[in-house]
């Protein structure tokens, strides 16, 4: 009797012609298979890859598919049949192996073709989930609308830049050994490091926040994504000493850093009892949500939390409260804020950009609602009775002093 894995157990059928050129469309460099498959190891593990195409049109792309151990299967292009004939072959050999092969159970469609809809249709009636994989622009809505999940090419794309920028902060900012040479065994010590960092952040972004990652977890996806992985060619007799080999290296490279995990409502009853103790909190997405507020009631209120939502390239500053449509033009709402998130955004780009401008002008921001509420201008959420055109005034008359 067999035993079901959780692991899923996927196929791969890629229309090369078609994402070949929505990626030539969309002006990006040439098709990387590697990054589609990387994404798919992350789900599970891959038993069949097929690619069909007129391969004698796009032989400079042989090579890559053979590596990553693609079928090639050959359809020569006759007039306006060629495209067609592989797209039909597509469909037979992925309704054969659906209705041959039980323990497939995930098939991906690399195509954003609306020809294929059908087929993805009897994939699901079959009990198959189908993810398909396509360049945004080129890509059917049909298409799209019919897969349990679509992949977009772009998406990927911009994942790998970033992921480059990131390696790149990491070696700028990694400490210089005292004695100048690390030595080949933490050379390989590091490298490990980096690949289950690289992983367990790929299945967080692939799985969503609210998911916990065990470490057996991390380690099936680093061997699916590299078959080769052994955690004693690193000098590490199992793989739960890499990852507490991660943490101590953490601790010795950034000794100036403390850091802490602590379950989430010891932390609250922390904060409340004394905030000073933390310079930075790193929550997810929920608790995050629950920790910023309860720390704008130690200050005084959603009213005087800012916020800020800082990425590798771009950056969002806006209050903490949102919008507050329940009291949207009614005069009630505390806009320092919106000032103080302002002041921020302003202190961002001085540092990001070396504005010296924009660093006067925060200042000179900050310092203006700090005079009024030292003078005692305050909104009534605050124990004043000034409206949000008053403090707004009140601050105006301040700036310009």
């Amino acid at each position: 009797m067999s035993i079901k894995s959780d692991t899923r157990i996927i196929a791969v059928f890629c229309d090369f012609e078609n994402v070949a050129l929505g990626v030539k469309d969309a002006k990006y460099k040439q098709f990387d298979i590697g990054k589609v498959l990387e994404r798919l190891l992350l789900k599970g593990s891959i038993v069949v890859k097929k690619a069909y195409c007129d391969w004698e049109r796009y032989r400079e792309f042989k090579a890559g598919m053979h590596q990553a151990s693609f079928e090639l299967i050959e359809i020569p292009h006759v007039r306006q049949s060629g495209k067609n004939s592989a797209d039909i072959r597509m469909v037979v050999d992925a309704l054969d192996l659906c209705y041959t092969k039980e323990h497939v159970d995930t098939f991906v469609i690399i195509s954003g073709d609306s020809d294929f809809s059908p087929l993805v249709s009897k994939l699901r009636e079959n009990a198959k989930t189908v993810i398909g994989v396509g360049v945004k622009n080129s890509s059917s809505d049909l298409l799209i609308a019919n897969c349990d999940e679509f992949i977009y090419y772009d998406d990927l794309v911009r994942e790998g830049e970033a992921k480059r920028r990131t390696a790149r902060r990491r070696k700028e900012t990694k400490p210089a050994d005292a004695s100048g040479d690390a030595g080949g065994s933490e050379d390989k010590q590091q490298e490990a490091i980096e690949l289950a960092l690289e992983t367990y952040e790929a299945l967080v972004a692939e799985r969503g926040e609210g998911e916990r990652i065990w470490g057996s977890m991390v380690k099936q996806a680093l061997k699916r994504r590299s078959p080769g992985f052994n955690e004693s060619y690193y000098g590490f007799r199992a793989f739960s000493d890499l990852l507490e080999e991660a943490e101590k290296v953490h601790t010795r490279d950034y000794p100036n850093i403390a850091y802490e995990q602590v379950i989430i409502d010891a932390a609250h009853m922390r904060l409340v009892q004394d905030p000073t103790q933390f310079d930075i909190i790193l929550c997810e997405n929920l608790y995050g949500d629950i920790v910023s507020d309860l720390c704008a009631g130690l200050v005084g209120g959603l009213g005087v939390a800012p916020g800020a939502n800082i990425g590798d390239e771009d950056a969002v500053f806006e209050a903490v409260h949102g919008s507050a449509p329940d009291i949207a033009g009614k005069n009630l709402a505390n806009p320092l804020s919106l000032l103080m998130s302002s002041a921020m955004m302003l202190e961002h780009l001085a540092e990001t950009r070396g504005d010296d401008n924009c660093a006067k002008a925060a200042a000179r921001v900050t310092k203006a609602y700090g005079a009024a509420l030292f003078d005692g201008q305050k909104t009534k959420d605050l124990g004043g009775s000034l409206g949000t055109k008053e403090f707004t005034q009140a601050v105006i008359d301040c700036l310009s002093e």
